[in-house]
This record gives structure tokens, C-alpha cells and sequence, in this order.
């Protein structure tokens, strides 16, 4: 069984992952607009981002943690990966064009049904909820106060939230704690390659993904 669910999870990876580009090049242009905002052409194009090496790539870490887990646990294995999923696309979208889709982050959130196993009490979903949309929407309140500027989209707070509810409060805490340390040292690297200035404001999401993938991969089964 442990052979077959493996098999199972490099195909589901090869196809997530080529499957993660042509949704997004296919994704109605308004999912990547804010409230009220009319869709321009770079978001009518049906090549949004390229296949090469973006397909071959997501492919890869697809497949890498599918088989990675589903060689102990395919059960566990499955919403992972649907999650996984749905955190490239959110990606893609918010470093490309600083939009978080609403559409992406209830299917995250739909994800969680699949870890309510894995949780010793349904009530840590909630907790996790409450926890990671709230730190998140404390940080943009705090940090447009002190700035005078949106320092924070909504989308942000959403996105941690639909994570909160899969990871759970010990999750979501650990999830934040990994952004803010890999943001920071991608900010660093940036900033000191003066690719970005200190006022500048890039995307959160694609950090935000990287420490819920690393959590649900490497740390959750710990």
C-alpha cells in the first residue's frame, strides 16, 4: 500500500504541478483584480506566467512532498498536497501582481476538512482561526498607524486565517513565527542588493506559503 500510494502521489505531483500554471494563466482576470478594480491587460493574457521552468519546478516540490509524506501517511498526504497547491497559486498571484484571490483562500479553507483527524481537538482549528487572522490583522492595524499606510494587505489576514483553520494555534503560531524569519531574510538580501527600498512594500503571501509548507511537510508530524 505504502508503494501504491507513493506511485499515486508522484502523478498527482506531476500533474498539480503543471496544472498549478495553467490554472493560474486560466483564472478569470477579475480573481486578480481588488473590489471594483476593471482587469488590465496583463491580467487578460492567457500567458501570465511562463511554463519553462515554472511547470518542471512546481512539479518537483510537488511531488517531493507528496512522496515524502505518503510514504507514512497517505491520508495526510492528500490534503497537504491540495493545500500545497492552492499555496502556488496564491503565490504566483501575490508576487506578480500583489493580489490575494478570495476564491483560492476559501478553497484553502474548504482544504481543512481533510485535517480534522489530525487535530486531538476540533476546537484548535478555531483557536488557529482566531489566532493567525488576528496576529495578522493586529500587525496591518499596527503597522498602518505607524507608517500612515496600508503596511499590510487584507488578503494576508485571510490567507493566515484559512491557514490557522488547517494548522491549528501550536500550527498557525509556528506558521507566523516562519514567515517573519523568512521574510526578514529575504528582505535583508533584497535591501542590501538594493533590489528593493525600505519603504518599498512587497508581497507577503509567497513567505507566508513557504512556512505553511515547511510546517505541514517537516514539522507538523514531529
Amino acid at each position: 500500500m505504502q508503494i501504491i500510494g507513493v506511485i499515486v502521489a508522484m502523478i498527482l505531483g506531476i500533474i498539480g504541478g503543471n496544472g498549478a500554471v495553467y490554472a493560474f494563466n486560466h483564472i478569470p482576470a477579475q480573481w486578480l483584480c481588488d473590489y471594483g478594480e476593471v482587469p488590465k491587460e496583463d491580467k487578460l493574457q492567457r500567458q501570465r506566467i511562463n511554463s519553462r521552468p515554472w511547470k518542471a519546478l512546481f512539479s518537483v516540490l510537488m511531488v517531493a512532498g507528496g512522496v515524502k509524506l505518503a510514504a507514512d501517511d497517505f491520508l495526510f498526504a492528500m490534503p497537504v498536497m491540495a493545500a500545497m497547491w492552492l499555496l502556488i497559486i496564491i503565490s504566483i498571484a501575490d508576487a506578480k501582481y500583489m493580489i490575494i484571490p478570495d476564491q483560492a483562500v476559501i478553497a484553502l479553507a474548504v482544504c481543512s476538512v481533510g485535517f480534522v483527524n489530525y487535530h486531538s481537538n476540533p476546537l484548535d482549528m478555531l483557536y488557529g482561526v482566531l489566532c493567525g487572522g488576528g496576529v495578522m490583522l493586529l500587525m496591518a492595524l499596527l503597522g498602518r498607524l505607524i507608517s500612515g499606510k496600508e503596511a499590510m494587505g487584507f488578503g494576508d489576514v485571510k490567507l493566515m486565517a484559512a491557514l490557522g483553520f488547517i494548522t491549528g494555534l501550536k500550527g498557525i503560531i509556528t506558521v507566523i513565527i516562519g514567515m517573519s524569519v523568512i521574510s526578514a531574510m529575504a528582505f535583508t538580501v533584497l535591501i542590501a542588493m538594493k533590489k528593493i527600498k525600505r519603504t518599498d512594500s512587497k508581497p507577503l503571501g509567497p513567505y507566508i506559503s513557504a512556512a505553511a509548507v515547511i510546517y505541514m511537510l517537516v514539522i507538523w508530524q514531529i
